[in-house]
């Protein structure tokens, strides 16, 4: 993600790329947190996205438990606010291979450091400030298969005058 010049890109195959500052994955509060940074070693999901070696994956090694609600939060520090809004944009290549009865995957996203989250997937409220900048504007799948890596891409930037954001307020995506 990243604003005017201000900018951040997590590949992972640097795990000190950006991560200490602007992404954490929760131990502490949920102790059961399976999201892991580093080579996934399963079967059918072998390497990041683009040929990289790494991703953040839910279990390098073993599927997804039942019943699990492990997530991770990216946190942004807006240097300029949302006043800029044409360039707030939240871009990730992502693989799901899960249970579609029982699985699935959110985008949140909040704008209030973390008082307030808004489901970008499922949203009715904001719908019409949620851009998704992919072909026919679909959003991303996650649940079911994916067969291989996809890639998703939303401007966000019209929600700034929603919720007021301004220049050095803190904003959250898990």
């Amino acid at each position: 993600y990243g604003q005017n010049d201000e900018s951040c890109i997590f590949n992972f195959a640097n795990t000190d790329n950006c991560n200490s500052d602007y992404l954490f994955l929760d131990t502490i509060s949920d102790t059961n947190n399976i999201w892991q940074i580093g080579h996934p070693q399963k079967i059918i999901f072998n390497s990041g996205v683009y040929n990289s070696a790494n991703a953040i994956v839910t279990d390098l090694i073993n599927p997804y438990p039942i019943n699990d609600t492990s997530s991770f939060t990216i946190v942004h520090y807006c240097m300029y606010g949302f006043t800029y809004y044409l360039v707030a944009t939240l871009s990730a290549g992502y693989r799901v291979d899960c249970d579609s009865l029982n699985d699935f995957g959110r985008i949140e996203f909040s704008p209030d450091n973390g008082n307030v989250w808004i489901d970008l997937l499922n949203d009715t409220a904001y719908e019409q400030y949620i851009v998704w900048d992919n072909p026919d504007n679909l959003k991303p799948t996650l649940t079911g298969n994916s067969q291989d890596w996809k890639h998703f891409s939303v401007n966000i930037g019209s929600l700034g005058p929603q919720f007021n954001i301004q220049p050095g307020d803190t904003v959250l995506y898990r």
